[in-house]
């Protein structure tokens, strides 16, 4: 955190706050008469050198400006939200934001003086790594207020090397205030191959149109894609099964979906989550509006919960996470299904309806032979299920080693399971194809995440599974 306000009166002391504490008043301030009336506020910037977005800023402090009749301590709270409505715009650099609240020239007003500098077009090049620790070059741009708004242009090009080998391309707008208000919307394009051959001896392409609206909240999002995507088999001779042959090669979606996140986690100092509760979902429809594509429902619900104890003597971290349902189905009849759609079970890393310690990515769930595999190459393909059940729990302790590094060590059990189709024979086919693990494994959290080592043992599993009982992988959020 850093300090951003200061609030200075006639008889010339000051006073600092950190972000964190700033809805409560600082000790500086309890010498102060916080119930004083203020009838003008008067908001002036410096250090911009664009008028433009001077005025944009001013936009944003309209509410600030206006206010007649409160108190200091209202006029406190009201800087704070205001100095959180313009680090969300974007436009600002946020370690140059800052606030001086100057008092005593005449009685009732106040002035409020904001220094911010703009944000400047950002290229970046490098390498990056994703949870399951494949890697590769990316490289990013981005441009603020590209129409002299709030609008921003963001472009991503990322090529992952190892594993699931992948090469994406996109382009999208962001703006964090759509028509005057505080709801975020974003309009892309985006260009993406991943090689799925050590899987699903295939390789899937996807070109998709891409826009999103979200609450100010963050809960709500509704996501629109028009895309098109091919599924490209693996020829002879390491050909791929018949299965992935017989599938829907080409498909075009058009589709809808909701989405809803509750974030209620704690984390904690060490960098561990310490409390709290994660609820999350989805809907998706597709055809959207009867416009062309695959008709399909798609849903999914989950639930997680950490809950820490500790003392004296000890410090024990629990979690438990429940996700059920994921049912996808053609709605309004039968039909083939692209493998993109499926749910594929497996991996320690990635979502979190479909990850499952002790089993490789996507390495459960219905598989077919692959005519003439190779040693060292998976003997059956990958072709995901229409419905998954996955539920996992761990306790976790302090490490007695290198306590500077807040690593843990934790014992966890998974079980989950995925159905081929939605039937009369669904729930027989989930309650017969069940896999569970059971392990130990240490974290030691880093700046966004936490960096997982588990060794794990499958207690039960299906001959076409494919078992990994050493894992590691980067978790992004705790939550998940």
């Amino acid at each position: 955190t850093s300090s951003f306000f200061s609030l200075r009166c006639a008889r010339s002391w000051a006073a600092q706050e950190s972000l964190a504490m700033a809805p409560l008043v600082p000790p500086e301030l309890q010498g102060v008469d916080l119930s004083q009336k203020i009838d003008t506020v008067r908001v002036q910037f410096k250090d911009l050198t664009r008028d433009s977005t001077e005025r944009l800023l001013r936009r944003e402090c309209s509410r600030l400006a206006g206010s007649k009749d409160i108190s200091l301590s209202e006029l406190h709270n009201l800087v704070h939200s205001t100095y959180s409505d313009l680090v969300s715009l974007g436009i600002v650099k946020r370690e140059s934001l800052r606030a001086n609240v100057d008092i005593g020239q005449h009685e009732g007003q106040v002035d409020v003086t904001f220094h911010a500098k703009e944000e400047r077009i950002a290229l970046r090049a490098g390498a990056s790594t994703t949870q399951r620790g494949d890697w590769g070059p990316d490289g990013v741009a981005n441009i603020p207020s590209i129409f002299g708004g709030f609008t921003s242009l963001n472009c991503l090009y990322s090529k992952r090397v190892t594993g699931e080998k992948s090469t994406e391309a996109s382009a999208t707008l962001a703006n964090p205030r759509i028509l005057g208000t505080k709801f975020e919307g974003t309009l892309g394009y985006v260009d993406s191959t991943v090689d799925l051959t050590a899987y699903s001896s295939s390789t899937s392409r996807r070109r998709a149109v891409v826009g999103t609206v979200t609450d100010p909240s963050g809960r709500h999002k509704v996501e629109l894609e028009s895309a098109l995507r091919d599924t490209i088999p693996q020829q002879a001779p390491q050909a791929a099964s018949r299965e992935v042959f017989q599938s829907v090669l080409t498909s075009h979606k058009n589709s809808a979906k909701y989405s809803y996140l509750r974030d209620g986690s704690v984390r904690g100092n060490d960098g561990h989550p310490s409390g709290g509760s994660v609820t999350r979902g989805s809907v998706e429809l597709g055809k959207l509006m009867g416009i062309g594509g695959m008709s399909f429902l798609r849903a999914e619900l989950g639930w997680w919960s950490a809950t820490r104890k500790v003392s004296s003597k000890y410090d024990v971290l629990a979690t438990v996470s429940v996700y059920g349902g994921g049912l996808l189905y053609p709605a309004g009849g039968s039909g083939a299904i692209p493998l993109q759609e499926k749910f594929f079970l497996g991996g320690n890393m990635g979502s979190p309806s479909t990850t499952i310690r002790g089993f490789a990515f996507h390495g459960v769930g219905p598989a077919a032979a692959r005519p003439a595999p190779v040693d060292g190459q998976r003997k059956h393909d990958a072709l995901g299920g229409d419905a998954v059940v996955n539920a996992a729990a761990s306790v976790s302790v302090p490490l007695p080693i290198q306590k500077e590094l807040n690593s843990r060590l934790f014992g966890f059990c998974s079980l989950a399971s995925v159905a081929p189709k939605i039937s009369k024979a669904m729930a027989k086919d989930l309650q017969d194809g069940w896999r569970a693990a059971v392990g130990v494994g240490a974290s030691v959290p880093l700046h966004s995440g936490l960096l997982e080592f588990t060794a794990s043992h499958a207690l039960r599993d299906q001959p076409t599974d494919v078992r990994e009982r050493f894992q590691l992988g980067f978790r992004v959020n705790f939550s998940l």
